[in-house]
């Protein structure tokens, strides 16, 4: 069967982006999903990063649950939230990352998006939101994405939440240009706490965290054309 140009210009197009949104993906980013306590956040790495300053460093990245007395918020997915502490009785930074698999040349930008809670019983906590590439299978629980080897692509982002009254939520979303790096490059996402308290422990409340890759413009307009061809090609039909 002969195929129309423009049909197959489409059907191309739509096949390479379908390819491009299926190159990252974000593993139970609604924190739904736990291990063997409420601590053990499934498919994320815990990590400290920094040194200890003589206080307790445990409390890396753990889950709070929407509560009835209406200190936390209720989660908009499920029943927990990511919970990242920053107290300033140790100078720790501490936070969560995982793999969330490979770049693919085309993309221009990955756009990830999520929900902040603000507890009415802690100031927010403000996370570093960053993207890092590096070689698969290097990280492991208790290790700093840099101690794994892994490098930071482009700048981090600040997520910070100063609304109010508490508790309540929002939406936002922060966006990583894709300059530097490789076709086929590992890719890893990271939310760490900024360490920022000044005098009372701050908690970062993080959930339904999910990540779109954007392709870049040519691609759109040649799916656009095809789009346009396809329409005329039925016509004629």
């Amino acid at each position: 069967m002969k195929i129309h140009p423009f049909l197959f210009i489409a059907l191309s197009a739509a096949v390479g982006l379908t390819r491009t949104s299926a190159a990252v993906v974000i593993t139970n980013g609604d924190f739904e999903t736990v291990g063997s306590d409420i601590q053990d956040v499934s498919g994320w790495l815990d990590f400290t990063y920094g040194s200890d300053n003589g206080g307790s460093s445990t409390g890396k990245g753990d889950l709070q649950q929407g509560d009835s007395n209406g200190s936390i918020p209720s989660a908009p997915s499920g029943s927990n939230w990511l919970n990242i502490v920053d107290n300033n009785s140790f100078g720790v930074t501490t936070g969560v990352y995982q793999q969330i698999g490979t770049y693919e040349a085309g993309v221009t930008s990955y756009d990830v998006s999520f929900i902040m809670g603000l507890r009415d019983d802690a100031a927010f906590n403000e996370i570093e939101l960053s993207l890092f590439k590096g070689t698969s299978g290097t990280a492991a629980d208790g290790t700093t994405p840099i101690d794994a080897g892994l490098t930071i692509v482009g700048s981090s982002h600040t997520i910070s939440f100063t609304g109010g009254p508490a508790p309540a939520t929002a939406s936002d979303s922060k966006n990583f240009l894709t300059t530097g790096l490789s076709d086929g490059d590992t890719l890893w996402l990271v939310l760490a706490s900024t360490d920022n308290a000044t005098g009372s422990t701050q908690q970062g409340l993080i959930d339904n965290i999910s990540i779109a890759a954007i392709p870049e413009a040519s691609s759109l307009i040649l799916l656009g054309l095809g789009l346009v061809g396809l329409v005329a090609f039925r016509r004629r039909r």
